[in-house]
């Protein structure tokens, strides 16, 4: 180890001289941007998402820059330093310390500023900028003329304005609906020019014409034509018409005939029976496991609650006779309704017209299902370290019937554990805390008991059954049992508005086996004993959450407002009122049992507003107060408030703070002193700054405040009760820095942001430019584009197989044939290896050198598996595997010998197959990994013989969105690489359909060069001319047109047309 250390040692310092010693002739070395200068910046939504998009298309990091900036770099360039020192070695140690951590310098020929600063002009452009410039200086280094840094210089001028905007040749109808839907218009007069702006307006039109019957139509149909001449002074007149060639039946309205649903066999066997309800043909397998009346309440349009069911729709909505128009909103609205009962895994709905020359103006529907699997089970192990320095593990086991009444019904039994200790020197039990528990729960997926009708909400409904028991030991104090139930409503009538409505809960406390110290603490602190001891809290409660983010996408600002208001005991003391009691009589019993009485409000807001694009505001408001009376003068500990912990007052540890201005005696001895750290009145309030520091680093500066207290004055805890004179100076005040590294992945954080506005599943097709950060080589640039086709909420398999048809149609498309798409599943993978032995936190490792079983072969596997020092077993059993050289789903799953595990993947291939038809290949390939860490299930990859690594890839990503909303969300995408693509048509002599072919027109020095033109005018009607002065020596120039592309060769003196890459005969 000592001579290795001193090897990379003597290395680094002999090529610590220069990191330019070995940069190619006439090249020089990128070390990075100075500050962008912006003139004329416009101080606008729309100005600060162009300088955003310009910076992002500007910008390049150099080598050793920190955190991906561009501007700021680590003063030690190792990677350069080990490029510089081990690029002489082709083999041995030094070969793999540089594969290892050499970086290839950035070269300023790479970085390209000429065309990026073309790119940047275009964006500008995009957003209204039309005389906007972008230049670039390069300063060379004045200690090293090799090295050099560029300054981007971006005048934006003043934006183009929109002047006017009329629609032109659709029918009156069209025209009619576009005129009245203005209001909400994304491009009304006198607003910003912007290109985004732009493609939502075709969005919006064409899906507000969809919700009034024009099933056929899409924003592909709508085209846009830009005057700046008709009206001086920056403002351009905008004119929306439809595309050449749009299909009569885009703007021709539809009406909805016959629905049928047709319910497939648990292994997708066609239907063999039928049932009508309703007029709703129902068909199915063997047993129809759905009760009829539910599905037709599922997809009956007319039975949705909300009545602006189309926004802007031209009054067509609200007419009698459009009642059975197609509308797109409500087969959004019945997709998302069938997605959220739960038990389907195959959902599809399919619009066919009566006759396939439009005569008819019917659509007749069939809904295609399949139930997903009856049962589901969970088991989750978690690691808990609290602010009050308590710490340990815990697991839950859930297991879950689904569609017990056959409504979509689903039934669970929880069964949760956990213990804790607490940390610290004086401390040695290793167990004080435990606690343990079984509930279960019945979730009906729509509001029951009682029936609000036959019509169902556009957004999801469920009521909720539950019971539940819990056996919590807190250390050295006291035993908590507790039983109890409760009935809940959930309902969300507005995007923005939800309710939860509690009308029973019953919670059944008993206090068992209380240590003296607890005795002890209850002497000192009567009111301790009260919240704590045997009781029932009969209560009622209701919840109203009010956010508008997903609602103000062009706002500054956004709101969360959630108010909860609990009432407990009430009911039950008026039935005592009713036998004769007073209402304020105490310690009045249920089943031999004191109960709880009080009521309690708790309200939080917060606020966020957006100064600019890297500056923002975060504030928060909380408050709360719970006033126990008539049977009791405490509430349950469970219900009063404490502050402090990381979502609170974060200079605090959790109760620590209270309440008012009570301070213990021992604080500093009594490590269980956060009992008493409670109080009836919670206020507290936080604001933060946040600003951005380089790349995707972001800082933070807080300020904290509040206080819990008491409603009565509490003799154990001095000081505690509110006064208004004491509150100033009780306020506990708490202030601090963070930092926030910003690794949110685009498409995830726009879905989290707009769950409850898109529709589900949500199917999305994107392309841009990324960026990889490795050496580039042949078809894996730095820099490049790349379309990603993701499906977003559905959990079927079904999805696998729609992204692999879709991705391999468009390959299709072009003209890519020959290739082969590879699937595995990473669960089974992991499972296999489990089996042979290795650790469960091995496997990831162990998959990476797997993956690579393509390129070094079984024996490279065995050798680099053994280098890492995995047990010689797992090794062993692994090089068996791949030498016995049968590779079949049906070997590895008699493996893993879990047959459900390997269901979604062999339909999913027997699916593909099946679409395939022979047009591409369909392959299980075992050793298929996929480096990205947060793959959940099942990966793809595309293949061809005519390049060496894959051409498109993918795979199922269920965890990624749940980060950011707290929810999982399933999700599977595919990822398309165009300059792989592109490459290999290329280099097969890929035409483009509808392409002319290449001409070359040449010309004599002498000759009359209008005519030259006028001739090659002539010639453009079948050809793709490009004009060139003739060479002395034709064959060569010949040959070096055939090179470039050209399909012929003609003359301007002469009629002669020459044909290239053809044998004279």
């Amino acid at each position: 180890m000592k001579k290795i250390t001193a090897y990379m040692t003597v290395a680094l310092l002999l090529a610590a001289c220069s990191t330019t010693k070995h940069l190619p002739e006439g090249e020089v070395l990128y070390t990075g941007q100075k500050a962008m200068i912006v003139h004329n910046p416009t101080p606008t939504k729309v100005g600060e998402t162009a300088i955003e998009e310009v910076e992002a298309a500007l910008a390049t990091a150099p080598n050793n820059s920190l955190l991906g900036s561009s501007t700021v770099r680590i003063p030690f360039p190792f990677g350069l330093w080990v490029y510089n020192g081990f690029q002489k070695y082709e083999k041995g140690l030094g070969k793999w310390i540089f594969n290892r951590f050499a970086a290839k310098p950035v070269l300023m020929s790479a970085v390209n500023p000429d065309i990026r600063i073309k790119a940047a002009s275009n964006l500008l452009r995009d957003y209204g900028y039309f005389n906007g410039t972008v230049s670039y200086e390069t300063f060379t280094d004045p200690k090293d003329s090799l090295k050099a840094k560029i300054q981007y210089t971006v005048d934006m001028r003043n934006p183009y304005v929109i002047d006017t905007v009329t629609f032109r040749g659709f029918s009156p109808r069209t025209q009619r609906i576009m005129e009245l839907g203005r209001r909400r218009s994304l491009i009304s007069p006198g607003e910003q020019f912007n290109v985004l702006d732009l493609d939502g307006e075709r969005t919006r039109i064409s899906t507000l014409l969809r919700n009034v019957g024009c099933y056929y139509f899409r924003p592909d149909y709508l085209t846009y034509q830009a005057d700046t001449t008709l009206v001086p002074g920056g403002h351009v007149s905008m004119r929306m018409v439809p595309v050449p060639g749009m299909p009569p039946v885009a703007e021709k309205p539809f009406y909805l005939g016959r629905k049928t649903i047709e319910i497939l066999g648990k292994n997708g066997e066609v239907p063999n029976n039928s049932v009508d309800y309703k007029g709703l043909r129902i068909y199915y397998h063997d047993k129809l496991r759905v009760r009829p009346n539910m599905l037709y309440r599922w997809t009956d349009y007319k039975g949705f609650r909300l009545k602006r069911q189309v926004q802007d729709s031209a009054g067509i909505s609200r007419q009698r006779s459009a009642e059975n128009l197609y509308s797109l909103y409500k087969q959004t609205r019945v997709q998302e309704r069938l997605g959220n009962v739960g038990i389907f895994r195959l959902l599809e709905m399919q619009f066919t017209p009566r006759d396939t020359a439009f005569v008819s103006d019917t659509l007749d529907l069939n809904i295609r299902l399949a139930l997903d699997k009856p049962y589901d089970a969970e088991l989750d192990f978690n690691i808990k370290l609290k602010s009050n320095n308590q710490v340990g593990p815990g697991a839950s086991f859930t297991l879950t019937k689904n569609n017990v009444f056959g409504g979509g019904e689903s039934w669970n039994v929880e069964l949760t554990g956990s213990y804790e200790w607490q940390t610290g020197a004086d401390h040695s039990s290793l167990m004080n805390s435990y606690e343990y528990g079984i509930s279960t729960s019945l979730v009906f997926p729509r509001v029951v008991f009682p029936r609000m009708g036959d019509r169902e909400y556009d957004f999801p409904a469920t009521t909720t059954f539950r019971l539940y028991a819990d056996q919590m030991n807190r250390a050295k104090y006291y035993k908590l049992l507790a039983f109890g139930g409760n009935a809940t409503y959930n309902f969300q009538p507005k995007p923005t508005s939800k309710h939860s409505l509690t009308p029973f809960r019953l919670t059944f406390n008993v206090l068992r086996d209380p240590t003296q110290a607890f005795l002890d603490l209850q002497a000192e602190n009567p009111a301790l004993y009260v919240s704590l001891r045997d009781q029932f809290i009969p209560a009622m409660e209701y919840t109203y959450t009010y956010d508008n983010l997903s609602q103000r996408k062009n706002r500054r600002s956004s709101h969360w407002w959630q108010t909860t208001l609990t009432s407990a005991g009430n009911l039950t003391s008026c039935i005592y009122r009713l036998a004769g009691q007073p209402f304020n009589k105490q310690e009045k019993q249920l089943l031999g049992v004191p109960f709880a009485q009080f009521a309690k409000l708790n309200s939080e807001f917060r606020y966020n507003y957006r100064i600019d694009r890297n500056q923002s505001l975060a504030a928060r408001v909380a408050a709360g107060c719970v006033w126990s009376y008539g049977n009791m003068l405490s509430a349950p500990y469970t219900e009063q408030f404490y502050i402090g912990g990381a979502n609170s007052v974060r200079a605090f540890a959790a109760r620590s703070i209270g309440p008012g201005g009570y301070a213990p005696a021992n604080a500093e001895t009594d490590k269980y002193g956060f009992i008493n750290h409670v109080g009836d009145i919670r206020l507290e309030a936080n604001i933060e700054y946040r600003f951005h520091l380089i790349a995707d680093l972001h800082g933070a500066v807080f300020l904290d405040a509040g206080n819990v207290w008491l409603l009565r004055p509490d003799a154990g805890r001095p000081d505690g009760a509110f006064t208004l004179k004491k509150f100033p100076e009780q306020i506990a005040l708490g202030t601090g820095l963070g930092l926030r590294y910003d690794l949110t992945l685009p498409l995830s954080r726009y879905y989290a942001a707009n769950k409850d506005k898109l529709p589900s599943p949500f199917k999305v097709i994107q392309t841009d430019r990324v960026f990889r950060a490795e050496r580039p080589q042949k078809g894996r640039l730095r820099e490049f584009v790349q379309c990603d086709i993701d499906i977003l909420g559905d959990s079927s398999p079904n999805a696998e197989v729609e992204l692999i048809d879709v991705t391999a149609r468009a390959l299709l498309k072009i003209g890519f044939t020959g290739f082969t798409v590879n699937i595995n599943d990473r669960r089974i993978l992991r499972a296999m290896l489990e089996k042979m032995s290795f650790a469960a936190d091995q496997l990831d490792s162990v998959c990476i050198s797997f993956d690579k079983m393509d390129k070094i072969g079984a024996d490279g596997v065995k050798a680099e598996l053994t280098e890492k020092g995995f047990a010689a077993e797992a090794v062993q059993a692994l090089d068996d595997f791949l030498r016995a050289g049968d590779f079949s789903l049906d070997t590895v799953a008699a493996r893993v010998d879990d047959e459900a595990l390997t269901a979604d993947l062999r339909y999913v291939i027997a699916a593909s197959e099946k679409v395939a038809g022979g047009r591409y290949g369909i392959a299980y390939a075992p050793s298929l990994v996929r480096g990205q860490g947060y793959y959940t299930g099942m990966v793809f990859e595309i293949t061809c013989p005519q390049f060496s690594g894959a051409v498109a890839g993918g795979g199922r990503y269920d965890n990624m969105v749940g980060k950011f909303i707290g929810q999982q969300v399933p999700a599977v995408g595919f990822s398309i690489g165009f300059e792989r693509v592109c490459g290999i048509l290329l280099e097969q002599g890929y035409q483009i359909p509808g392409a002319k072919p290449k001409m070359a027109l040449l010309y004599l020095k002498d000759a009359d060069f209008a005519a030259v033109l006028a001739k090659a005018e002539s010639l453009r009607a079948d050809y793709d001319v490009t004009v060139l002065p003739q060479a002395k020596k034709l064959g060569k120039q010949f040959g070096t047109l055939e090179a470039a592309g050209y399909n012929a060769v003609a003359f301007a003196d002469n009629d002669d047309v020459k044909l290239l890459g053809q044998k004279a005969e």
